[in-house]
């Protein structure tokens, strides 16, 4: 059984915006159209509005209902001033690894309920960028988690010490979901 390790910082119910590279690439050709109405300020978009645990809800729910999988998810709570108190003790340490503080501060940036990640005012009507709201959401959301799935798939294989060959698939599927 493979089991999924998420962080659920500050609870996991932290809204954040989310945006996929489509809807940027929508709205750059959109300010180079209306450089007029654009100029000089900076503006903001997002697709929807979803929390940590909206996500994993999500995810499990796929994986019984399509894969038949009974994976364990995994939810670490994490309180978000100790992990930014130990991010930044592991910056400021001379023997750390920089990925003891890039990556604490990456999460703590977008799910952290001090710091949450949610344009509150967007410029996607300006940029003719739309919501996704309801079944609209969950297709693309359900979309993008089978996409990540089916590159990391060969995790279950590495963990369990299979084969080079899963080994081999596993870090070209990285290499990919970096470049997505």
């Amino acid at each position: 059984m493979l089991l999924t390790k998420l962080l659920a910082v500050d609870g996991g119910n932290v809204p954040f915006s989310v945006t996929r590279t489509p809807a940027v690439g929508e709205a750059v050709a959109s300010i180079l159209k209306q450089p007029d109405k654009t100029a000089n300020r900076v503006l903001f978009i997002h697709e929807a509005v979803i929390t940590k645990n909206q996500l994993i809800d999500l995810a499990e729910c796929l994986s019984r209902k399509k894969y038949h999988i009974l994976s364990d998810f995994d939810a670490r709570l994490v309180d978000g001033e100790a992990a930014e108190a130990a991010a930044w003790k592991a910056y400021h340490s001379t023997s750390a690894n920089p990925m003891d503080w890039i990556i604490p501060f990456i999460n703590l940036s977008i799910w952290a309920k001090d710091e949450p990640c949610h344009f509150r005012h967007t410029d996607n009507d300006l940029l003719g960028v739309p919501l996704l709201e309801g079944v609209e959401l969950a297709s693309v959301l359900e979309c993008e988690i089978e996409y990540a799935s089916s590159v990391l798939r060969g995790q279950e294989c590495i963990e369990a010490g299979e084969n080079d060959k899963a080994g081999s698939a596993f870090e070209a599927g990285k290499l990919k979901l970096v470049g997505y």
